[in-house]
């Protein structure tokens, strides 16, 4: 994207200047500026530098937060992070010596030629591990699972599957990005996106609590979107028709009527329709009664809070019979069985949790659905998706703009420097605002780190590491 994808990181300051540079001659070239998901339930993100080191790991749900609390894999290679953490893994019982496993592997690098390497890399050094190991492991390369309709479509935007899915995971987060932009971008500029956004969710690390970041997050973009082209369009009123020729060139559109057309376009985006809170309440409500009403989906919550249950009992148990080896050693049997069922069930819910979402917001495309558990009772969130319905208005009127020669993203840059101080200013708030909103989580988040420590220890003791 061009200047606008980047000004929308909302001072974030997240592409730094060694995201751009070059990797000639490193023998880690083919992992430089890559992308890299692990899913085995915990689900782990890695990004990599222009060396091809290791500048990010991200954790894709709570699984994964307890799995990486206090680690730090940042200047480590692809290979030695994979390994790493597929052992941390199999340490805390997420990969099982007697049972079949599986990991599923989306890699993406600069290239396909780079992309493939990476994968075979990591392929053969989880297969090092888990044979060294005697480990049951089925290494699948995401492309394998894509649907028939990702395939299509990334064969239709001629990108890999990887590369589809690490596109549509930065339209979340930049509102102006289409897919047809992103199959023409670098893979280091699509990780600049998703990885400067994950840098700054950082701080909030439950679902619940990422939930909280997106809310907050969604409505500083709607803000910063209208008041950007509110500034613009002030500009535009102000400026000499002379200040438009470099985008006119030789066509025949004249400055009035490219003032007319943004003034248009501005007028649709505050238009775009919010729902009142007691109609979103209202859907919310709905959503919780039939979740509520689902006999499958409470059993399996029901039952993981038993095993659980028997858990604790367990291990109150096995804290009293240090001293007795072989009782103990039964007890953790027992334990590492119960932590295997509630696993089971939980990948079970989540699942279940995930077909929800996606026949809700299916059904109701204009809003996006959080569902969380606690114990036996669900949350449930729904919000609306203003970023969503303004990406639909700029496309329209992208292709307005273009059916009068004219290159939308273009026309606005013209106007960046003159309103650079009026967004500076809208930068600084949500960064202010940000922090605010950090610092009301910060006792909650710190508890929830310390409990993923506790259960991180609990386990490697009920393992016996």
């Amino acid at each position: 994207m061009k200047k606008f994808s980047l000004l929308l990181g909302m001072g974030m300051l997240m592409l730094s200047a060694g995201l751009f540079g070059c990797t000639i001659g490193s023998s880690d070239a083919y992992a430089a500026d890559a992308y890299v998901v692990l899913d085995i339930n915990p689900s782990v993100e890695i990004f990599t530098d222009e060396d091809g080191l290791v500048s990010q790991v991200n954790a894709l749900n709570d699984d994964a937060e307890a799995l990486l609390v206090d680690t730090d894999y940042v200047g480590k290679t692809v290979e030695e992070t994979v390994e790493a953490i597929v052992t941390l893994a199999t340490e805390l019982g997420y990969i099982d010596f007697d049972a079949e496993n599986a990991i599923i592997v989306t890699a993406v690098g600069a290239n396909d030629a780079d992309t493939e390497k990476l994968e075979n890399k990591i392929r053969d050094r989880i297969k090092a591990y888990t044979d060294k190991q005697q480990i049951h492991m089925d290494i699948i390369q995401a492309r394998t699972q894509a649907s028939a309709e990702m395939a299509a479509k990334a064969e239709e935007l001629g990108v890999s599957i990887g590369k589809l899915k690490l596109m549509t995971m930065a339209m979340q987060f930049d509102e102006t990005l289409t897919l047809e932009a992103g199959a023409g971008m670098a893979v280091r500029e699509l990780n600049g996106i998703v990885s400067g956004h994950r840098q700054e969710m950082k701080d909030f690390v439950t679902e619940g609590l990422k939930g909280e970041y997106f809310a907050f997050r969604q409505e500083a973009r709607q803000v910063y979107s209208v008041s950007r082209i509110g500034f613009i369009n002030d500009a535009m009123i102000l400026a000499e028709d002379s200040v438009f020729a470099p985008v006119i060139g030789e066509s025949a559109t004249t400055a009035a009527e490219i003032r007319a057309l943004y003034q248009e376009y501005l007028d649709a985006v505050n238009a775009i329709v919010i729902p009142e809170q007691a109609e979103i309440d209202a859907l919310q409500a709905e959503v919780l009664a039939e979740l509520n009403a689902d006999e499958t989906f409470n059993g399996l919550l029901a039952q993981r809070v038993v095993r659980i249950s028997e858990m604790v009992a367990l291990r109150i148990q096995l804290a009293a019979a240090h001293n007795h080896e072989t009782q103990a050693e039964g007890l953790r049997t027992q334990l590492q069985t119960k932590w295997q069922e509630v696993k089971t069930l939980t990948e079970q819910i989540r699942a279940y949790k995930a077909q929800y979402v996606t026949d809700f917001e299916t059904e109701h495309p204009s809003y996006r659905f959080t569902i969380t558990f606690e114990g036996e009772a669900f949350g449930v969130q729904v919000q609306f998706d203003w970023m969503n319905e303004f990406r639909l208005v700029r496309e329209e009127y992208a292709i307005k703009f273009a059916d009068i020669s004219i290159d939308l993203e273009a026309l606005e840059e013209l106007f960046e420097e003159q309103i650079a101080s009026q967004l500076s200013e809208l930068r600084n708030q949500y960064a202010a605002d940000l922090g605010a909103l950090k610092a009301e989580f910060k006792g909650e988040c710190d508890a929830m780190r310390e409990e993923f420590r506790n259960a991180k220890e609990e386990t490697r003791n009920m393992w016996g590491k």
